[in-house]
């Protein structure tokens, strides 16, 4: 039997238009046992699940749909919880 990953059971937000791309970042982040939770492709459900959710960490896509996720980025450093951004640019 394996043992757990060391991540096993973190959740993770992920922020991210595109609907296949964050079908590949659900699948890499899920791939770790990571509890995803979104993912959300608006500033607004975006800043919903970041204002309403446990968070261990998230990934944040900047450009959704031509608003820029940084309101998002403010939550969540806000409530310390620890983010990157990923981008196409």
């Amino acid at each position: 039997m394996l043992a757990p990953a060391p991540l096993a059971g973190l959740r993770v937000l992920l922020v991210e238009d595109n609907f296949l791309l964050a079908e590949v970042h659900q699948g890499s982040v899920g791939a770790e046992w990571l509890h995803v939770v979104g993912p959300a492709g608006r500033v607004e459900s975006a800043l919903k699940l970041a204002c309403g959710e446990r968070l261990d960490g998230a990934i944040l896509d900047i450009n959704l749909h031509g608003e820029m996720s940084f309101v998002v980025a403010d939550v969540l450093c806000e409530r310390g919880v620890p983010f990157l951004f990923v981008t196409g640019y």
